[in-house]
């Protein structure tokens, strides 16, 4: 469901009005401890947790000519340090406007393992 661009686009997938909130999660290996810098982009509200640990919160939306709400996957960066073995991403996406709902998360790891 992770459109070419790689934003998650979740009005392909949930037909919410503004005031609805998704949650998404990902859980994947890592060989080996490691710091990387994560990188994201959304709209239109956030908070996004790496391992249970809230990481980031924000807010993206439409405001030309001060911000123009597109999903730009390098809009935001975190450190993060991840841990050998089991990792997770999980975000909490709430929709403000009618239109441009979605994700897209870098982890900033070359090699990973998706469990789900």
């Amino acid at each position: 469901l992770v459109e070419e661009n790689g934003v998650l686009n979740i009005n392909r997938i949930h037909k919410g009005e503004p005031g609805a909130t998704v949650e998404v999660k990902s859980v994947f290996m890592v060989d080996e401890q490691q710091e990387t810098i994560l990188t994201l982009g959304f709209s239109d509200t956030i908070r996004l947790w790496v391992n249970d640990t809230e990481v980031y919160q924000g807010n993206w939306c439409w405001d030309p000519p001060v911000q123009d709400g597109r999903i730009r996957p390098d809009f935001a960066s975190v450190p993060v340090q991840w841990r050998k073995g089991l990792n997770s991403i999980r975000a909490e996406l709430s929709r403000k406007e009618d239109f441009g709902w979605g994700l897209a998360v870098k982890t900033g790891l070359s090699n990973m393992t998706l469990i789900s």
